[in-house]
């Protein structure tokens, strides 16, 4: 019974993260098991477990005799993240390339190579799709469990902030500018310099804290500060 519980919040967690996601549930919204466990036809025991797991990621947020709230984001929270990221992805391709320069460099060309396909073509969700699958690509070759785990609360929430936000606002002027990053990291590396590597990499995650500045925190309202603000698609 517990095993079976245990894959029910697996699948609760997956799917509540989906709704997130999607809009479905909003930022700063309250949330509560029985409607969740509602909405996903399962019981609230394993609707319990999975919020429990979002919970310890910063997904939600469970506030003793208040309540239940998704995550929310503020301008100070996307300033931290971009900060957390870089910690932990610069970690990750330092490793990477000690482990097999070649082998990272090469699979780096060859996404970097499809990257130009979708930039000539104009196609920012494919071209943010492979964006993503380059950030991977760090961990992937890290071989670093625990890097991959500090990693995965903050990737779900640049998911989260791109698909309910920025997507709406990112240009093909801000492609050819993460193109060039992609493509700077990757000649630094083949050069053996590292650390210029790592220093383009802090730029280039700090461009989606200025994609929201330049665009006076629309739609989202994020301000420092700001709380409880639900954002829909």
């Amino acid at each position: 019974m517990s095993k079976n519980i245990g894959s029910l919040a697996q699948l609760a967690e997956h799917k509540i993260i989906n709704m997130i996601v999607s809009g479905k549930l909003e930022l700063g919204s309250r949330i509560t098991e029985a409607n969740l466990a509602e909405l996903l036809s399962i019981s609230t025991a394993p609707v319990h477990q999975a919020l429990q797991a979002l919970s310890r990621l910063g997904i939600v947020i469970i506030k003793p005799r208040k309540g239940t709230y998704v995550f929310n984001f503020t301008i100070d929270d996307i300033r931290k993240m971009a900060l957390a990221r870089y910690t932990i992805e610069s970690e990750a391709v330092r490793e990477a390339y000690s482990n097999n320069s070649s082998r990272f460099c090469l699979e780096m060309s060859r996404l970097i190579s499809r990257m130009e396909h979708h930039l000539l073509e104009g196609s920012c969700e494919k071209y943010l799709k492979l964006d993503a699958e380059f950030h991977e690509l760090f961990f992937a070759y890290a071989d670093n469990e625990f890097l991959k785990m500090a990693s995965n609360a903050i990737t779900i929430k640049v998911t989260v902030l791109w698909h309910l936000t920025a997507l709406e606002y990112y240009t093909l002027e801000d492609m050819r500018i993460s193109f060039e990053d992609h493509r700077k990291i990757l000649d630094f590396l083949m050069m053996d310099d590292v650390d210029s590597a790592c220093g383009i990499l802090a730029v280039h995650l700090k461009r989606l804290e200025e994609i929201f500045s330049r665009n006076c925190l629309k739609p989202c309202q994020l301000t420092s500060g700001a709380t409880g603000v639900g954002v829909v698609n």
